[in-house]
């Protein structure tokens, strides 16, 4: 590979300051070389790549409850953290500041457990305070868990599927106040038990607003068959529309 391609393979995969710098090079024998010791004194101090993985985990916005998504983003950006900050040498994200801030943005009810199992570790190694590899790693299994496939929060809720059968009516029960409950269909027939076996019974035709008073039944004339029973009693009654038993 040449240097004026080394040079545009620079140009495509960077973008704001560091390309800007990259142009200032372009055309100049050896420019490459040139540019890439340019990059690292002006972006490649390990301090300043330090402070940039700091910012990207500490201070950022709380995770909601149930957003597993940003809870294993959060886990894959430790996970970066730790094995940077391993090559650079570093231990700035294991003091116990920036630990606070870093486990304070999990979801509820995250940063209990931490705390527990925060003092479970002290106890265990004599008072030690646990270091970004023990959070990582405990922020790692909780990403885990919420995002297993099979056992992990569903992202889409799910769907109850009817039977087919929910325009179907169903027979309305109604009560008396000091009856039982009858079956009325699509009227509201009202009976009262203390006198329908007394021959004191009375039925309302809930939408006429007037009441028939019947006996036990044989006295009564029904009005369809003429027969000496209640109206409720004929066998058409119940299968006939509204309209026509009003």
């Amino acid at each position: 590979m040449t240097d004026t391609e080394k040079m545009n393979y620079l140009m495509t995969y960077t973008t704001g300051k560091a390309k800007e710098v990259i142009e200032n090079y372009q055309g100049l024998p050896n420019g490459c070389r040139l540019v890439l010791q340019a990059l690292k004194q002006r972006f490649g101090q390990n301090a300043m790549i330090v402070e940039a993985l700091k910012s990207s985990v500490v201070g950022g916005p709380k995770i909601r409850n149930g957003d597993s998504a940003s809870l294993l983003a959060l886990s894959d950006k430790l996970q970066n953290c730790r094995w940077a900050m391993i090559e650079l040498q570093s231990n700035e994200l294991d003091c116990t500041t920036n630990l606070r801030q870093i486990f304070d943005r999990p979801p509820d009810p995250l940063p209990a457990k931490w705390r527990k199992s925060v003092k479970l570790y002290c106890e265990r190694i004599g008072g030690k305070e646990p270091t970004l590899k023990g959070l990582s790693a405990f922020t790692t299994g909780e990403s885990q868990t919420e995002n297993d496939p099979v056992y992990g929060r569903s992202h889409n809720p799910t769907t109850r599927v009817s039977s087919g059968n929910s325009s179907k009516k169903l027979p309305f029960m109604s009560k008396p106040a000091n009856g039982t409950p009858i079956t009325t269909m699509t009227t509201e027939v009202l009976a009262e038990d203390a006198g329908a076996n007394q021959g004191t019974g009375e039925v309302l035709p809930a939408n006429e607003g007037q009441s028939v008073r019947s006996g036990s039944g044989q006295g009564e004339t029904c009005k369809v068959c003429k027969g000496k029973h209640r109206i409720s009693s004929y066998p058409v009654f119940p299968t006939k529309n509204l309209s026509w038993r009003r």
